[in-house]
């Protein structure tokens, strides 16, 4: 039975993937393939988890002490202890929160008209360790995929026909025309689905898709969509408006 007395307690800090604390004692007396046993509390937990961990030399008289813990282990404080030779010394866990929404599809492409609403659905697994809200309505904007290359185009041509006035100096020019090309904002709104995603929920959404006005037919526009930590890329082939706003 490992000894107890007189053991010093250290200390561990980390998200699930990476815990890690220094253990102030030299490398060589620490045992590899030492054990740290975590006491995880929680309704699906009988009793403490066994964790192998990485020990990485830190100096002369030191120790860098790795482990992970599952992905969906609660953010909080936790106790244990680490087992060296034939000692255990009690151990402080602090693991990190972890937002972590993952997405299905994961990018979206859409054929819509200037002002066209399109009801598209997906779904949501939240693999973090705390819960993630998704908010029921949000936005964001849609650039010209070819509006740079147009924008630097358009200002060499200008400097060829001898533009020379100090409000058409190039970079002036380009941060103007790039300007020209945002082709507005995207409005979104989840009839279904949106609110709190406990860790480990998977969830199907549906959302309303709201096309800005200012797109342009026969242009493709792209953006990025925010929900929750992801950033969503859309990009947006933009068709003539015919018949009714909403598509399916």
């Amino acid at each position: 039975m490992a000894s107890r007395q007189n053991a010093p307690s250290f200390h561990f800090r980390g998200a699930p993937i990476l815990v890690e604390g220094l253990v102030p004692l030299a490398y060589q007396k620490v045992l590899e393939g030492a054990v740290v046993r975590v006491a995880l509390t929680g309704p699906d937990k009988n009793g403490p988890d066994v964790l192998n961990v990485q020990t990485v030399p830190s100096g002369q008289s030191a120790t860098l002490v790795r482990f992970s813990v599952p992905e969906d282990t609660t953010a909080g404080g936790y106790t244990g202890e680490i087992r060296i030779g034939e000692t255990a010394f009690p151990v402080s866990v602090e693991i990190e929160a972890r937002p972590h929404l993952q997405m299905s599809p994961s990018r979206f492409t859409f054929m819509a008209a200037p002002g066209a609403q399109i009801t598209t659905a997906m779904t949501a697994l939240n693999s973090g360790n705390v819960p993630v809200q998704i908010s029921e309505a949000g936005g964001f904007g849609l650039f010209d995929v070819q509006g740079f290359d147009r924008a630097i185009g358009e200002t060499f041509r200008a400097d060829e026909k001898g533009a020379t006035s100090e409000a058409a100096r190039p970079v002036d020019r380009i941060f103007s025309l790039v300007a020209q090309e945002h082709g507005g904002l995207v409005r979104v709104q989840f009839r279904d689905g949106a609110g709190t995603i406990k860790p480990g929920e998977f969830r199907t959404l549906n959302a309303l898709v709201r096309m800005p006005d200012g797109i342009k037919p026969g242009h493709a526009y792209s953006g990025m969509w925010p929900v929750a930590n992801l950033r969503i890329a859309v990009r947006v082939e933009v068709v003539e408006r015919t018949g009714s706003k909403e598509v399916q």
